[in-house]
Protein backbone atom coordinates (compact mmCIF):
# COMPACT_ATOMS: atom_id res chain seq x y z
CA UNK A 1 0.00 0.00 0.00
CA UNK A 2 2.72 2.16 0.79
CA UNK A 3 4.53 1.40 -2.68
CA UNK A 4 1.54 2.20 -4.60
CA UNK A 5 1.24 5.83 -2.44
CA UNK A 6 5.15 6.43 -3.28
CA UNK A 7 4.43 5.86 -6.93
CA UNK A 8 1.38 8.32 -7.44
CA UNK A 9 3.43 10.68 -5.76
CA UNK A 10 6.46 10.36 -8.44
CA UNK A 11 3.82 10.57 -11.58
CA UNK A 12 2.13 13.70 -9.77
CA UNK A 13 5.43 15.29 -9.74
CA UNK A 14 6.65 14.40 -13.12
CA UNK A 15 3.27 15.81 -14.83
CA UNK A 16 3.91 18.76 -12.71
CA UNK A 17 7.37 19.33 -13.95
CA UNK A 18 6.19 18.65 -17.68
CA UNK A 19 3.46 21.11 -17.54
CA UNK A 20 5.41 23.64 -15.69
CA UNK A 21 8.35 23.09 -18.64
CA UNK A 22 6.02 23.77 -21.10
CA UNK A 23 4.36 26.46 -19.84
CA UNK A 24 8.26 28.05 -19.65
CA UNK A 25 9.16 27.34 -22.72
CA UNK A 26 6.13 29.02 -24.51
CA UNK A 27 6.54 31.80 -22.77
CA UNK A 28 10.08 32.35 -23.68
CA UNK A 29 9.14 31.89 -27.10
CA UNK A 30 6.25 34.64 -26.54
CA UNK A 31 8.92 36.92 -25.08
CA UNK A 32 11.42 36.36 -27.86
CA UNK A 33 8.46 37.14 -31.02
CA UNK A 34 7.24 40.10 -28.57
CA UNK A 35 10.84 41.37 -28.40
CA UNK A 36 11.53 40.83 -31.87
CA UNK A 37 8.44 42.84 -33.03
CA UNK A 38 8.82 45.53 -31.01
CA UNK A 39 12.45 45.76 -31.48
CA UNK A 40 13.40 49.66 -32.97
CA UNK A 41 14.69 49.61 -36.87
CA UNK A 42 18.18 51.23 -37.36
CA UNK A 43 17.11 54.67 -38.49
CA UNK A 44 17.63 55.51 -42.76
CA UNK A 45 19.42 58.55 -44.32
CA UNK A 46 17.28 61.47 -44.98
CA UNK A 47 15.57 61.20 -48.75
CA UNK A 48 16.48 57.24 -48.95
CA UNK A 49 14.86 54.90 -50.95
CA UNK A 50 12.13 57.78 -52.44
CA UNK A 51 11.55 58.37 -55.86
CA UNK A 52 13.03 61.50 -57.52
CA UNK A 53 10.98 64.65 -57.23
CA UNK A 54 9.65 66.08 -60.39
CA UNK A 55 8.40 69.66 -60.31
CA UNK A 56 5.52 70.01 -63.25
CA UNK A 57 6.50 73.52 -64.86
CA UNK A 58 4.20 75.06 -67.26
CA UNK A 59 4.20 78.47 -69.00
CA UNK A 60 0.83 80.82 -70.01
CA UNK A 61 1.25 84.05 -71.10
CA UNK A 62 -1.09 86.25 -73.43
CA UNK A 63 -0.11 87.69 -77.14
CA UNK A 64 -0.90 91.32 -77.31
CA UNK A 65 -4.16 91.84 -78.61
CA UNK A 66 -4.23 93.78 -82.35
CA UNK A 67 -5.91 96.89 -81.95
CA UNK A 68 -8.04 98.58 -85.38
CA UNK A 69 -7.36 102.30 -85.82
CA UNK A 70 -9.41 104.79 -86.43
CA UNK A 71 -8.78 106.61 -90.04
CA UNK A 72 -9.74 109.75 -91.44
CA UNK A 73 -11.68 109.86 -94.22
CA UNK A 74 -10.18 110.23 -97.54
CA UNK A 75 -11.85 111.67 -100.35
CA UNK A 76 -13.07 108.65 -101.98
CA UNK A 77 -14.94 107.92 -98.68
CA UNK A 78 -15.61 111.65 -98.49
CA UNK A 79 -17.01 111.37 -102.62
CA UNK A 80 -19.26 107.60 -101.77
CA UNK A 81 -20.39 109.82 -98.56
CA UNK A 82 -21.92 112.70 -100.82
CA UNK A 83 -23.72 110.57 -103.61
CA UNK A 84 -25.52 108.42 -100.73
CA UNK A 85 -26.36 112.07 -99.40
CA UNK A 86 -27.64 113.04 -102.62
CA UNK A 87 -29.60 109.67 -103.44
CA UNK A 88 -31.51 109.74 -100.50
CA UNK A 89 -33.18 113.20 -101.35
CA UNK A 90 -33.99 111.46 -105.33
CA UNK A 91 -35.19 107.99 -103.13
CA UNK A 92 -37.51 110.19 -101.08
CA UNK A 93 -39.47 112.26 -103.40
CA UNK A 94 -40.03 109.36 -105.62
CA UNK A 95 -41.28 107.52 -102.53
CA UNK A 96 -43.60 110.46 -102.12
CA UNK A 97 -45.09 111.30 -105.24
CA UNK A 98 -48.59 111.47 -105.32
CA UNK A 99 -50.28 109.40 -107.04
CA UNK A 100 -53.15 110.30 -109.45
CA UNK A 101 -56.45 108.84 -110.02
CA UNK A 102 -57.02 106.69 -112.90
CA UNK A 103 -58.89 108.54 -115.69
CA UNK A 104 -62.68 107.63 -116.35
CA UNK A 105 -62.98 104.99 -119.59
CA UNK A 106 -66.26 106.74 -120.35
CA UNK A 107 -64.42 110.41 -120.50
CA UNK A 108 -63.70 111.62 -124.47
CA UNK A 109 -61.17 113.97 -124.84
CA UNK A 110 -62.12 115.97 -127.26
CA UNK A 111 -59.76 115.64 -130.59
CA UNK A 112 -56.68 118.20 -131.32
CA UNK A 113 -57.35 120.96 -134.07
CA UNK A 114 -54.77 120.70 -136.27
CA UNK A 115 -52.85 124.20 -136.47
CA UNK A 116 -52.88 126.08 -140.03
CA UNK A 117 -49.40 126.21 -141.16
CA UNK A 118 -47.87 129.20 -142.39
CA UNK A 119 -46.62 129.73 -145.84
CA UNK A 120 -42.67 129.88 -146.11
CA UNK A 121 -41.89 133.27 -146.33
CA UNK A 122 -38.83 133.83 -148.92
CA UNK A 123 -36.23 136.26 -148.37
CA UNK A 124 -34.98 138.26 -151.10
CA UNK A 125 -31.47 138.81 -152.02
CA UNK A 126 -29.77 142.17 -151.82
CA UNK A 127 -28.06 142.99 -155.34
CA UNK A 128 -24.95 143.45 -155.60
CA UNK A 129 -22.96 146.14 -157.23
CA UNK A 130 -20.47 145.95 -159.68
CA UNK A 131 -17.87 147.27 -158.08
CA UNK A 132 -18.95 144.31 -155.36
CA UNK A 133 -18.32 141.74 -157.52
CA UNK A 134 -15.21 143.10 -158.82
CA UNK A 135 -13.74 143.52 -155.88
CA UNK A 136 -12.08 139.93 -154.72
CA UNK A 137 -12.87 139.20 -151.25
CA UNK A 138 -9.74 138.52 -149.71
CA UNK A 139 -10.11 136.85 -145.77
CA UNK A 140 -7.16 137.11 -143.51
CA UNK A 141 -6.58 133.48 -141.65
CA UNK A 142 -7.78 132.97 -138.18
CA UNK A 143 -4.79 132.25 -135.87
CA UNK A 144 -5.23 129.21 -133.87
CA UNK A 145 -4.69 130.39 -129.93
CA UNK A 146 -2.48 127.99 -129.04
CA UNK A 147 -3.50 126.43 -124.98
CA UNK A 148 -0.84 125.96 -122.92
CA UNK A 149 -2.90 123.21 -120.05
CA UNK A 150 -0.49 122.67 -116.66
CA UNK A 151 -1.29 118.76 -116.21
CA UNK A 152 0.48 119.26 -113.24
CA UNK A 153 -0.91 116.65 -110.48
CA UNK A 154 -2.83 118.97 -107.36
CA UNK A 155 -1.28 118.49 -104.68
CA UNK A 156 -2.33 116.10 -101.53
CA UNK A 157 -4.36 117.10 -98.51
CA UNK A 158 -2.53 117.02 -95.40
CA UNK A 159 -6.00 114.69 -94.53
CA UNK A 160 -5.14 112.38 -97.45
CA UNK A 161 -1.61 112.06 -96.54
CA UNK A 162 -2.23 111.47 -92.52
CA UNK A 163 -4.94 108.65 -94.23
CA UNK A 164 -2.02 107.22 -96.02
CA UNK A 165 0.60 107.46 -92.85
CA UNK A 166 -2.01 105.54 -90.76
CA UNK A 167 -2.72 102.77 -93.40
CA UNK A 168 0.77 102.11 -93.89
CA UNK A 169 1.02 101.90 -89.95
CA UNK A 170 -2.00 99.82 -89.45
CA UNK A 171 -0.70 97.53 -92.38
CA UNK A 172 2.56 96.76 -90.87
CA UNK A 173 2.31 96.51 -87.15
CA UNK A 174 -0.71 93.79 -88.36
CA UNK A 175 2.66 92.39 -90.15
CA UNK A 176 4.91 92.45 -86.87
CA UNK A 177 2.01 91.23 -84.50
CA UNK A 178 1.67 87.64 -86.79
CA UNK A 179 5.79 87.60 -86.37
CA UNK A 180 5.79 87.76 -82.55
CA UNK A 181 2.68 85.46 -82.23
CA UNK A 182 4.25 82.83 -84.29
CA UNK A 183 7.81 83.30 -82.26
CA UNK A 184 6.27 83.37 -78.92
CA UNK A 185 5.41 79.57 -78.47
CA UNK A 186 9.06 78.92 -79.19
CA UNK A 187 10.15 81.41 -76.88
CA UNK A 188 7.80 79.87 -74.39
CA UNK A 189 9.34 76.78 -74.25
CA UNK A 190 13.34 77.94 -73.78
CA UNK A 191 11.75 80.00 -70.77
CA UNK A 192 10.34 76.75 -69.52
CA UNK A 193 13.40 74.95 -70.07
CA UNK A 194 15.82 77.42 -68.55
CA UNK A 195 13.81 77.77 -65.36
CA UNK A 196 13.14 74.05 -64.93
CA UNK A 197 17.64 73.95 -64.47
CA UNK A 198 17.33 76.16 -61.44
CA UNK A 199 14.34 74.40 -59.34
CA UNK A 200 14.98 72.91 -56.13
CA UNK A 201 13.15 70.55 -54.14
CA UNK A 202 13.62 70.83 -49.74
CA UNK A 203 14.84 67.74 -49.27
CA UNK A 204 12.97 67.60 -45.96
CA UNK A 205 9.77 68.58 -47.26
CA UNK A 206 10.24 65.60 -50.24
CA UNK A 207 10.81 63.51 -47.21
CA UNK A 208 8.07 64.44 -45.67
CA UNK A 209 5.72 64.19 -48.87
CA UNK A 210 4.64 67.42 -48.85
CA UNK A 211 3.09 68.83 -51.79
CA UNK A 212 2.14 71.87 -53.67
CA UNK A 213 1.34 74.32 -56.25
CA UNK A 214 2.53 77.86 -56.40
CA UNK A 215 1.79 80.42 -59.00
CA UNK A 216 4.37 82.51 -60.08
CA UNK A 217 3.54 85.84 -62.48
CA UNK A 218 7.06 87.60 -63.23
CA UNK A 219 7.52 90.77 -66.11
CA UNK A 220 10.44 90.06 -68.13
CA UNK A 221 12.61 93.01 -70.35
CA UNK A 222 13.95 92.27 -73.69
CA UNK A 223 17.60 91.19 -72.41
CA UNK A 224 16.36 88.89 -70.01
CA UNK A 225 16.45 91.30 -66.30
CA UNK A 226 12.72 90.11 -63.89
CA UNK A 227 11.19 93.43 -63.27
CA UNK A 228 9.19 92.42 -60.93
CA UNK A 229 8.13 88.93 -59.48
CA UNK A 230 4.90 88.10 -56.86
CA UNK A 231 2.82 84.73 -56.46
CA UNK A 232 -0.49 84.89 -57.33
CA UNK A 233 -1.54 81.93 -56.16
CA UNK A 234 -0.10 80.01 -53.02
CA UNK A 235 0.78 76.11 -52.38
CA UNK A 236 -0.37 75.69 -49.20
CA UNK A 237 2.97 75.48 -47.90
CA UNK A 238 5.38 78.55 -47.09
CA UNK A 239 8.56 76.69 -47.71
CA UNK A 240 7.19 76.24 -51.16
CA UNK A 241 6.02 79.49 -52.04
CA UNK A 242 9.52 80.39 -50.90
CA UNK A 243 11.59 78.10 -52.56
CA UNK A 244 9.14 79.32 -55.99
CA UNK A 245 10.66 83.02 -55.32
CA UNK A 246 14.22 81.80 -55.07
CA UNK A 247 13.49 79.80 -58.12
CA UNK A 248 13.13 83.49 -60.78
CA UNK A 249 15.99 84.51 -58.90
CA UNK A 250 18.50 82.23 -59.17
CA UNK A 251 17.46 81.76 -63.14
CA UNK A 252 18.30 85.14 -63.70
CA UNK A 253 18.85 86.37 -66.54
CA UNK A 254 15.97 84.76 -68.59
CA UNK A 255 16.49 84.12 -72.29
CA UNK A 256 16.44 87.58 -74.17
CA UNK A 257 13.42 87.94 -76.40
CA UNK A 258 14.05 87.27 -80.30
CA UNK A 259 14.14 89.93 -82.91
CA UNK A 260 10.30 89.30 -83.36
CA UNK A 261 9.20 90.36 -80.58
CA UNK A 262 9.32 93.90 -80.80
CA UNK A 263 7.57 94.63 -77.48
CA UNK A 264 9.93 96.33 -74.38
CA UNK A 265 9.00 94.11 -71.70
CA UNK A 266 6.52 91.27 -71.31
CA UNK A 267 4.48 89.07 -68.44
CA UNK A 268 4.20 85.75 -68.05
CA UNK A 269 2.45 83.26 -65.24
CA UNK A 270 3.67 79.77 -64.45
CA UNK A 271 2.68 77.48 -62.42
CA UNK A 272 5.26 75.62 -60.58
CA UNK A 273 4.01 71.99 -59.00
CA UNK A 274 6.11 70.29 -56.18
CA UNK A 275 4.96 66.87 -57.27
CA UNK A 276 6.87 63.37 -56.35
CA UNK A 277 5.79 60.52 -58.65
Amino acid sequence: MTAVMMFDDRERADVYRWTMSALLVTALHGLVVIGWTLWPEPPQPLGAHLPPAIIELSLVSVSPQETELDLAPGPVMQESDSATTAAKPAAAEEAFAPVLPPMDSDLVLPAAQPKAEKAPVTEKEPVKSEAEKEAPQTRKPVEKKKTHTDRTPAPKTTASRRAEQRAHQAASSRVGAQAMANALPSYRERLAAHLQRYKRYPPELRAAGVRGVARLTFTVNRSGHVLSSRLTGSSGNSSLDAETLAMIRRAQPLPSFPPEITVSSMSFTIPVGFVIR
